[in-house]
Order: structure tokens, then sequence, then C-alpha cells
């Protein structure tokens, strides 16, 4: 359906705590009357999964006492157009605002219910999200597959948020990714989906500029060497495997924050169903990657960027001549001087900063103060971890116990 302005039809999801089966009939009937309704889904989840489901859906910490209570077990999900649809511009990841209608509708869902601040309405890049986490499929489908209005029918629906309980395969992940977050395979990608390792490479190396929803999606855990707010190796369970993804962000330092930012506005999609970057960006990142975050420029690197370079028509790039480290040295001081970026030092401690090749100062000091702190780093962290549960199981407690104490205890972190 088209409006009279033309534009084309914006999907719209509401989730609301389920409500009682009168309220229920209420809140549907005040939502027909505003938006036009597609489908309506009561959605039952596993008992022992809704902390972690309300944790990811709704971008919050998992609570440590007890079920949460946020929203139980059932979640009311409407899909919706809305007949109004904004004529401006939305700009990043969430909405850049909302309709009259999207907030009357709102508005009403949060006075028939007991549960106001549960209640959650999405558009844009915000209902992408929230569909495919919820029901696991793209709005370009829903949309195709549900053309006409609501038939009146409940779909009763058993499942948790996607990747609940991990993936199934590399594709119905890096499906999900697709459609909720902006990120890149950065390298080795030529056997994906079906290999998620190429050589010795065993772990996915990628990049976003939303690493906490990133997380969120994928549903990954840190590795025992990670230190969270920094990025770095995490755990997906794929197939029953715990797989290992090197998670960048822009910001990190893991790239210059300019060139991260353009890696992903530059990136193209790879027939095998996910994003990589361009030629160009393939080349001069792995050639970074080969000189400043390793020990020594590995030989298998060397044919490599040579085949990248000659597809590419550059000149310079013989595998032969790459065995010398300074002429290696002096083509990524081009690539950094020609695109106006500058070495950077990771702020992961886990990755390799290699200062002898990026022209630092005593270079085997710096080395081994990296390594000192490093390991003081990790320490200091797992010592930390069991005092911020502590206090996080005791501020859930107080919570759960007295809820006006909930708006004036300080508020827990998104991850």
């Amino acid at each position: 359906m088209t409006t009279d302005t033309g534009l084309a039809p914006e999907l719209t999801v509401f989730a609301v705590p389920s409500p009682a089966m009168a309220d229920r009939e209420r809140t549907l009937e005040d939502l027909r009357i505003l938006v036009d309704v597609r489908r309506v889904y009561q959605i039952r989840w596993t008992p022992e999964l809704v902390a972690s489901n309300v944790a990811r859906f709704y971008r919050q910490r998992p609570r440590a006492a007890g079920p949460t209570r946020a929203v139980d077990a059932r979640l009311l999900v409407v899909t919706a157009v809305d007949r109004t649809p904004r004529a401006e511009p939305r700009t990043g990841r969430r909405s850049a605002g909302a309709s009259a209608t999207l907030v009357a509708a709102t508005q009403a869902l949060r006075t028939s219910t007991a549960q106001a601040a549960a209640v959650r309405a999405s558009t844009g890049p915000e209902a992408a999200r929230d569909l495919m986490l919820l029901l696991g499929t793209d709005v370009r489908s829903h949309l195709d597959e549900n053309r006409q209005p609501w038939d009146g029918r409940i779909d009763e629906v058993h499942r948790d948020l996607t990747g609940a309980r991990g993936w199934t395969s590399a594709s119905e992940l890096f499906h999900a990714l697709n459609h909720t977050v902006r990120w890149v395979v950065l390298r080795n990608f030529e056997q994906m989906p079906h290999c998620l390792h190429v050589g010795s490479h065993e772990d996915v190396d990628m990049l976003t500029d939303d690493y906490p929803e990133t997380i969120r999606v994928m549903n990954a855990r840190p590795n025992v060497r990670c230190l969270p707010r920094w990025g770095g190796p995490h755990w997906v369970d794929i197939g029953g495997q715990d797989m290992w993804f090197d998670v960048r962000f822009v910001g990190d330092g893991y790239y210059d924050p300019r060139w991260a930012a353009h890696i992903l506005d530059r990136r193209v999609w790879n027939e095998h169903g996910f994003y990589a970057p361009n030629a160009e960006d393939y080349l001069e990142t792995l050639a970074y990657h080969a000189v400043v975050h390793k020990r020594a420029f590995a030989a298998d690197y060397r044919p490599r960027l040579a085949g990248m370079a000659a597809a590419l028509e550059r000149s310079g790039w013989d595998a032969a001549e790459l065995a010398d480290p300074r002429r290696m040295k002096a083509l990524l001081d081009g690539i950094l001087d020609r695109r106006g970026y500058r070495y950077c030092r990771p702020r992961d401690v886990n990755v390799f900063y290699n200062f002898a090749a990026t022209g630092h100062r005593l270079p085997r000091v710096r080395r081994k103060l990296a390594g000192i702190a490093r390991k003081a780093l990790r320490v200091a962290y797992r010592l930390q971890q069991p005092l911020r549960e502590r206090y996080w199981r005791t501020r859930d407690a107080l919570g759960v116990r007295t809820p006006s104490l909930d708006g004036i205890l300080p508020p827990a972190p998104s991850r």
C-alpha cells in the first residue's frame, strides 16, 4: 500500500508485554484505528531464556536476581504499516523521529498495560532489527508475505530471540547481522560461509560501528583473554561449536578511526551472503595488518598481497620485492600518506603492535612494557569481575524487592 504522499509503506513493529485477554482485545482495536495492522503474534519464550532474551531485545544487562520483571515469558508482537509515514530522511541506525500516528499508537499501548516501560515501538532500521530478533525475518520479506490487512487471527509462536541457543550455520548468523548492524568481514573470507577458517587463520576478523549491538545480535561471549570494553576475541556458538570472532569497532585503534569508518562506508556485498571490504581496502588493510599487527611479515602474505595488487594493476608489489621489510614499510607509508591516515595502537591489549615497524624509538623496551601492561590489565579485570557481579546482584535484588528504588539506583550498563 502507498499513501497519498507517494511514499512507500514503512513497517512498524510493536512489542507489548502480554496483557490480559480483555486488555489485549482493546489494545488491538486501538491499534487498528491508528495503523494498518498486518500480523499479530503471541510469542512465548522458554522460561530459562527469558532473562537473556530481555537483555538482548531491550539492550539491558542480564539481571542476576531471578526472573526479570520487565516482561514475562509472553510477548504480544504487532507488525503494522503507518498510514502517514514521515517524509523527512532518517539518519543513523536509530530513527530521526516518529510520526504523530506512531506516537499516538505507542501511547495507547502504554496506557493499556501495567508494564508501560517495556512497551517498544520501532520503525526504520530499528524495526528491521526487532523483526529479525523476534521472528527471524527481514522487512521486505515480511511485507511481501503480508500485503493484506490483518485478518483477526493471532498466531501463537513458541520461539526465543534469533540466535538465543546459538546459530545453525554461519549463513544464519550473517543474515541476522546484515539486517541489524553495519558490519564487514575484514579478511580471509574467501571460503565463507562454508568454512570460517583459511589456512592457519582460525578466527573471523570483523569490523562494526556499533560494538555493543553487534555483540548482542551475535549472542557472543567474551573470550577469557578479552577485556570487553575494548573489543577483541569472542566466542559464538555455530552448529554446536564455539567459533572465534575478533570483533573490531570504529574508534578502537585497530585502524585509524577515519579509515575504519571509510571501510564500512565503502564495503561491498559478497555474493555468499555477507559484506566485505572493497578491493582497495582489502589490499591496504591486509598489508597494514601484516606489518603492524604481526611480529614479522609472514611469508604467506607475500603472494596474497602480490596477487591482489596485480588485480588492481598496482606496480611495486611483486612477491620477491615484498620480502624486503623496508620495501613493505615504504609501500604502507605511501598508502597512509595518500589516504591521510595514521598508524594507531589498538586499545585491545591482545593485539600485537609492532613498534619497530611503525618507527617508534626503543621498540624492544616499548614491547616489554606493553607485555607487562597487558598482563596487569588482564589480572585486574579478573580480580574486579567478582566484585562487579556481586554489586549487580545486590542492585538487582534491591530493585526486585523495592521497585521504587530502580529509578534511583545507578543504571545497569548495556552490556
